[in-house]
């Protein structure tokens, strides 16, 4: 009985690690763009190029015009 609870158990951590952090969300303020927003929002030694083609395609977005109140998915960090 014990090994068969240390096997759900084990299962069940392994599958939560495989989960991947969660997204997190971002309301656009006045004068943010989405640089602003992927410097403050991730680690400050990464560039924040690959970050903001991220946040584009998280969010459908074509260009990089976004407007104040937009909610904005910011992907997790790698």
């Amino acid at each position: 009985m014990l090994v068969a609870i240390t096997l759900v158990l084990a299962l069940y951590v392994v599958r939560g690690a495989d989960a991947g952090s969660p997204p997190s969300y971002y309301t656009v303020e006045p004068g943010d763009t989405v640089w602003s927003i992927a410097i403050t929002h991730y680690p400050p030694q990464e560039d924040p190029r690959p970050r903001i083609e991220d946040i584009r395609a998280a969010n459908d977005l074509s260009g990089f015009r976004i407007r104040p109140g937009q909610r904005l998915e910011l992907p997790p960090a790698e």
